[in-house]
């Protein structure tokens, strides 16, 4: 007498199901990755002060150098 019977059908749903989680894993985890990956380049683009990225033209002085400096 069998107490634990799993029939071909039975088998073939589980190995459905257990291709579909690992499916889902693999999605989730990706997903995690780049998000993640998005939120440092989010990260590091606020964190660049405006000076490095927006260089301001060379400036010139605000008193010329006088001729018995030169």
């Amino acid at each position: 007498m069998r107490v634990f019977a799993i029939s071909n059908r039975g088998l073939i749903v589980i190995g459905i199901l257990v291709a579909v989680l690992w499916g889902l894993i693999y999605t989730e985890r990706a997903l995690t990755l780049r998000a993640q990956q998005d939120y440092l380049e989010v990260m590091r683009s606020l964190t660049i002060s405006p000076v490095k990225a927006h260089p301001s033209p060379a400036r010139q002085p605000a008193f010329p150098a006088s001729p018995a400096q030169a």
